[in-house]
């Protein structure tokens, strides 16, 4: 708070719920004093208290996707190399 910092970009849930709490906990008001960002997507952010603004990155699409990949080549088969998924913002109390 004193570098006016308003907001934190947390790389994952666990730690931004911690950090949430820590912040809560320091009277600092969330997202009014300070903004939480993290990425993922999981229940966990859901059911967070306040509930977690998140970057999706589509995790489980990724590993059906790596999956095929990797069946794929143990089968000899042809797979599409190159496999896109945009992530998006959910955003939810925290931001």
């Amino acid at each position: 708070m004193q570098h006016n910092i308003d907001g934190v970009f947390v790389l994952n849930e666990l730690s931004a719920v911690c950090l949430t709490k820590a912040l809560v906990q320091a009277n600092i008001r969330i997202p009014e004093d300070m903004a939480v960002l993290s990425l993922g997507n999981s229940l966990m952010s859901e059911i967070s208290t306040p509930e977690l603004t998140c970057v999706d990155l589509h995790n489980r699409e990724l590993g059906v996707k790596s999956a095929e990949i990797i069946l794929s080549q143990i089968r000899k088969e042809e797979f599409e190399p190159v496999t896109v998924l945009e992530p998006f913002i959910v955003v939810r109390n925290s931001a």
